[in-house]
């Protein structure tokens, strides 16, 4: 065995199982025009409602019904949304399987972060596709509140040993997280199982975002 003498070969490899973080963008004029809107909408909300208790770790978290009270610059970016849903998502039926044309029942809410808020790790149980949409955010790398996805494969820590790593390409944070460091413009499209949190953030600004569920 010292030697290994026997080579394989023909070998290759198939990335069984992928979860999917979608990144994309609004186009820039267009975030610039509505996002100031957005944030004085959901500081003014701020003032007149308490905050609701979910995930949110200190902060304030908005009812959801965003879509009611939340303008049309929200409109904006549940249009964008479901139009990125429509190329991903694959509807199966007795005729076969075609894209789009889901009527999704979207619920959605508002986030404000602040300095040592946070959200714990969470799934959106009911749901098909989550997707967050940045209003404002913060430019230094060093001040967290970053969007954090953990790995949802349930048996993977029960196999895990801290020395050994998948030795492949996107495999090396495999049991344990990835981190995305959203900004302004942004919206990040997930499916609504997978496991996520959003790390304390340390700056001194006020982060604020938009979350969406959609379901059938």
């Amino acid at each position: 065995m010292d030697n290994y003498p026997v080579v394989l070969t023909q070998t290759k490899i198939e990335h069984l199982f992928a979860t999917p973080l979608i990144i994309s963008e609004l186009p820039a004029d267009i975030a610039a025009e509505i996002n100031p809107r957005l944030k004085e909408l959901i500081l003014a909300r701020e003032k007149e409602t308490p905050s609701q208790k979910a995930s949110n770790n200190g902060g304030w978290q908005s009812d959801d019904k965003i879509t009611a009270w939340g303008g049309d610059e929200t409109g904006t970016v549940v249009s964008a949304i479901c139009q990125m849903l429509d190329q991903i998502t694959v509807h199966f039926n007795r005729t076969g399987t075609y894209r789009g044309g889901v009527a999704w029942k979207i619920n959605g809410w508002a986030n404000i972060n602040r300095k040592n808020n946070s959200n714990v790790a969470h799934i959106h149980p009911g749901s098909f596709w989550s997707a967050v949409y940045y209003v404002a955010t913060d430019d230094d790398e060093k001040s967290g509140g970053v969007f954090q996805a953990f790995d949802p494969r349930a048996g993977l820590p029960l196999m895990y040993c801290p020395v050994l790593r998948i030795g492949l390409a996107g495999y090396m944070t495999a049991g344990n997280s990835e981190i995305h460091r959203p900004r302004e413009g942004q919206c990040l499209i997930f499916p609504s199982w997978l496991s996520h949190a959003v790390t304390p953030y340390t700056g001194e600004g006020t982060r604020i975002s938009l979350a969406f569920n959609f379901s059938v």
